[in-house]
């Protein structure tokens, strides 16, 4: 099945330059071979790029795929988004220290990076402009509910804006397979760091304030 069979997916990669040539490659292939437009955004913030790549989506009367320049998806993940026309998808980023970057509230998904993210157009119109802000977000498990703490000095957590918006809502995010990542350590660093062609999932860390956990079922092997 290719992309051509329902509305167009724009696969856009963004870069700031630091990631081994074959994880560009991989996305520039994998694009053209499902039939995607690909466009490349280097050398701009990560919000900044972000809100080109929604834009341009916009634009294009497309679904929007978001990869960052560091990260290799699996098959499956490229099939899933490929396949599935209605949902917010996303890869489960693994890390090199083995963690895994998606996080679940009860059963909905509260957040999981950028990595590789599937956003129909449908989707794009509803959320709106901003798609992606870097602002101090903090969700309090109690209620349910984001904490907008205002703009972040650093230029830090646009990836977590979209996925508050996506929980305020309503807006299920699917999981679909992994990502592995070339450069991102991981956020609680050990001492065991792997080459990415080494890294397994681990399972869920429980790192944050957060009641977090993998879906009921879940097999990562």
């Amino acid at each position: 099945m290719t992309a051509n069979s329902a509305r167009k997916i724009l696969c856009v990669q963004i870069s700031r330059g630091l990631a081994p040539a074959v994880t560009v490659a991989n996305t520039v292939a994998a694009a053209m071979m499902n039939e995607m437009p690909y466009k490349l955004i280097a050398g701009r913030t990560a919000v900044d790029a972000k809100q080109e790549a929604a834009l341009a989506a916009i634009e294009q009367g497309a679904d929007l795929l978001l990869v960052e320049d560091d990260v290799m998806p699996d098959r499956g993940a490229w099939d899933a988004v490929i396949e599935n026309k209605t949902d917010v998808m996303v890869a489960t980023a693994i890390m090199r220290n083995g963690m895994l970057n998606t996080w679940f509230h009860g059963d909905r998904v509260l957040y999981s990076g950028t990595v590789f993210l599937k956003v129909p157009l449908p989707v794009l119109e509803r959320i709106g402009d901003p798609w992606f802000a870097c602002h101090d977000l903090e969700f309090n498990a109690n209620r349910g509910e984001w904490r907008d703490k205002g703009p972040n000095a650093d230029g830090q957590s646009s990836d977590v804006w979209f996925f508050r918006r996506c929980w305020e809502l309503g807006i299920p995010v699917l999981v679909a397979g992994f990502a592995v990542h070339y450069l991102h350590q991981g956020n609680a660093l050990g001492s065991d760091l792997k080459t990415p062609s080494d890294v397994r999932p681990m399972g869920m860390t429980d790192c944050t304030k957060v009641t977090m956990k993998k879906k009921e079922g879940e097999n990562h092997e």
